[in-house]
């Protein structure tokens, strides 16, 4: 980081709430920065920005080279921070500046959530979607044992049809609904007691029609 005057991070950081790109260039503070302040969970200020659905600040950083792969202290990394920002759109931008981004596709946080875990947590659907579509894995659990399908029939979204759609989605692409979470929880289990009756008796009817799948097919 080179500057021409003292500058302190709470300035640093008033200028990435205000995507003020201008003070960015004038004191050439690049995205790699890492956010000190433990507020951020160690963010560089490419994934704060990134994260952030009011900022376009990270298309500057993009372009001046950010590293791409860094992740924060809680082990997420860019695809993890699109997640937050609701705009699945950005992740044509980062795939646009280096491909070689699906190679975090799967990545856990230290949490052991991926990517499709957090695009189901923030109600993002069409990041789920566009996750699904380069190929993100169905059956990954987190520490507690949750698949992403788990947490689909945990979250009651707004719409009980975006529930539905996940769900289809991922035993269309091979989640398997037998898999349980360290509590002993079944997806099917879970959606009775979030009262997401349309899920269950997806998951029921599931089941019944594919007798033959077990904990191996996952």
């Amino acid at each position: 980081m080179i500057t021409t005057q003292k500058i302190t991070e709470g300035d640093i950081i008033k200028a990435l709430q205000k995507g003020d790109v201008a003070f960015f260039q004038a004191h050439q503070i690049d995205g790699d920065y890492r956010i000190v302040n433990p507020e951020f969970d160690g963010d560089t200020l490419f994934l704060s920005s990134l994260a952030d659905s009011n900022s376009e600040l990270y298309l500057y950083f993009l372009e001046q080279g950010a590293n791409l792969f860094s992740p924060n202290s809680l082990g997420e990394n860019a695809l993890h921070s699109i997640a937050f920002s609701k705009d699945s759109q950005r992740l044509k931008h980062i795939l646009k500046a280096n491909l070689s981004c699906i190679e975090m596709l799967n990545n856990t946080a230290i949490s052991g959530e991926t990517p499709l875990h957090y695009s189901i947590l923030f109600e993002n659907m069409g990041y789920f979607d566009a996750l699904i579509e380069l190929g993100a894995e169905v059956n990954c659990t987190d520490n507690e044992g949750c698949s992403p399908l788990h947490l689909a029939c945990m979250i009651k979204l707004d719409d009980e049809k975006d529930n539905l759609h996940i769900v289809k989605t991922l035993l269309e692409r091979g989640a398997n609904p037998l898999l349980k979470t360290k509590l002993g929880n079944y997806p099917l289990a879970l959606a009775i007691n979030n009262d997401l009756y349309r899920v269950a008796k997806l998951l029921w009817e599931y089941q019944i029609a594919n007798k033959d799948i077990s904990l191996k097919d996952s």
